[in-house]
């Protein structure tokens, strides 16, 4: 069963977002699924290990390092992993999860 992941939102330029003087509370996993992905190893002070860093392969060959590092920080975090292709849709509208078979249960 999908689980879903409620969490304080972020903008576009990750700052929170507040509407009628209050937080604003979504469905996340789209947006824990982006900052692991854009966050690296020491970004996080209270979890020093979590964080793909995927800026750091942009110069490898193949696509596995890449795959790995996302299925065992996404499985890290508590989701489970079914496939990591990524949406196409999550490139032009950034409300939708970037791999839609990768969820909290």
């Amino acid at each position: 069963m999908l689980k879903q992941m409620n969490d304080i939102s972020l903008t576009a330029g990750e700052d929170l977002l507040i509407a009628s003087s209050d937080f604003t509370i979504v469905e996340s996993t789209s947006q824990h699924q982006q900052e692991l992905l854009l966050t690296g190893k020491g970004d996080w002070k209270e979890n020093p290990l979590a964080g793909v860093g995927i800026d750091e392969y942009f110069d490898d060959e193949g696509a596995q390092n890449i795959i790995r590092a996302i299925a065992q920080q996404f499985m890290a975090d508590g989701m489970e992993v079914l496939d990591l292709n990524p949406n196409p849709n999550s490139i032009t509208d950034s409300s939708v999860k970037i791999f839609e078979k990768a969820y909290y249960r």
